[in-house]
């Protein structure tokens, strides 16, 4: 059986609560649904999506790698 996060298991693990980050992924439900509703619905707005989430994770990949040497 999985353990459940309590406050016993944090307390065990010596973790801090996550307080509100912990919410943080659920400001996405909305933009998503707009976005997948509008896909299916609008000719060519998957095209526009895919090609603006392509640019999101690319200026995401060129933060996180710069001044980084390839492996």
């Amino acid at each position: 059986m999985a353990a459940v996060n309590t406050e016993q298991t944090f307390r065990a693990i010596q973790l801090d609560r996550p307080g509100w980050p912990h919410w943080l992924p659920l400001t996405r439900v909305l933009p998503n649904l707009v976005d997948e509703a509008a896909r299916r619905l609008l000719p060519g707005y998957g095209d526009r999506l895919d090609a603006r989430q392509r640019r999101r994770r690319a200026a995401w990949l060129e933060l996180h790698t710069v001044g980084r040497p390839a492996r």
